[in-house]
């Protein structure tokens, strides 16, 4: 799961515990009318939480997910958790690329993205999911691991896996067969040349 993604799970998760706190006291037997003021405080602090639950993967939200993370850091040890983990998808990781302008993710001559370097020994998932959170879309990913040199199947295989699918595939370029998965932490065949 990438930083993002679980990003994006922790704000699904306090929707839900925001929407499931009054239940617990209507359960317990509190008085009703305590019960239906904290259950509108809570739909109200829910609504951020689900805009960027919804929102955070597509690069959007950035000003309000920092809020909400330089709130949350106080509140140990889930909340200083959540909130630096925010921060750092927002203004210090390989994400941040996302929440960036995107023009600038292309070069001025329009060659095509800048994509993010191959580090050596990284595996084609790897690559391909580094290049996925930055924002890139599957003909960039998929030239970006041509570049690095994995063959074809590889390429097809964390397209697939990345659940990102390529129209107008270059020739010589063939889908992948079904039964083919990537196992994580091993490295393609490489091409030869």
């Amino acid at each position: 799961m990438t930083p993002i993604q679980l990003l994006s799970a922790a704000h699904w998760g306090s929707v839900f515990l925001l929407l499931a706190a009054p239940l617990v006291f209507v359960i317990l037997g509190s008085p009703l009318e305590p019960v239906l003021m904290g259950a509108a405080l809570c739909l109200l602090l829910a609504a951020p939480h689900l805009y960027l639950a919804l929102n955070v993967e597509k690069g959007r939200g950035r000003g309000l997910e920092t809020v909400l993370s330089v709130l949350s850091l106080g509140a140990f040890p889930i909340g200083t958790f959540t909130g630096a983990l925010g921060l750092w998808v927002c203004w210090f990781g390989e994400t941040r690329a996302l929440f960036d302008d995107p023009s600038s993710a292309a070069s001025p001559m329009n060659d095509g993205p800048d994509l993010p370097p191959y580090r050596e020994g990284e595996t084609a998932w790897t690559y391909g999911s580094r290049l996925k959170a930055a924002g890139f879309d599957a003909q960039e990913i998929a030239q970006g691991l041509q570049d690095a040199e994995f063959d074809d199947d590889a390429v097809e295989t964390t397209l697939g896996a990345l659940q990102l699918g390529r129209k107008n595939r270059p020739p010589g370029v063939r889908r992948a067969s079904p039964e083919v998965t990537p196992v994580r932490g091993t490295s393609p065949q490489r091409r030869r040349r």
